[in-house]
């Protein structure tokens, strides 16, 4: 497991080459992670990183490559906070904080 970022309510690991681990450091970030699962579940479209949530309340989610310039960005990522949008293995533009 690598260590990637750290927010205000999670913490992120990268677990393999394609996945990531949010772990929870606080109340908010155990609802942060629900929120997203139930979110990805309901969602009709390809715009959210696909994710699930395990039992003890860890959010697995897909590796998104967030280096992208913000002018690449489509329409669409303003309505993420702080346009948090990333491409995924196959070149699609997903958002990888929805909580």
């Amino acid at each position: 497991m690598f260590y990637l970022v750290e927010g205000r309510n999670r913490k992120v690991y990268q677990i393999n080459s394609n996945q990531i681990i949010k772990v929870p450091k606080n109340i908010e970030g155990l609802g942060d992670n629900h929120r997203e699962a139930i979110l990805y579940s309901k969602h009709d479209e390809n715009l959210l990183a696909e994710c699930s949530i395990t039992s003890g309340g860890l959010l697995i989610m897909e590796l998104i490559n967030v280096n992208v310039s913000i002018s690449d960005l489509p329409d669409w990522a303003g309505f993420f906070d702080c346009h948090q949008v990333g491409l995924d293995s196959n070149g699609n533009f997903k958002a990888y904080d929805y909580a």
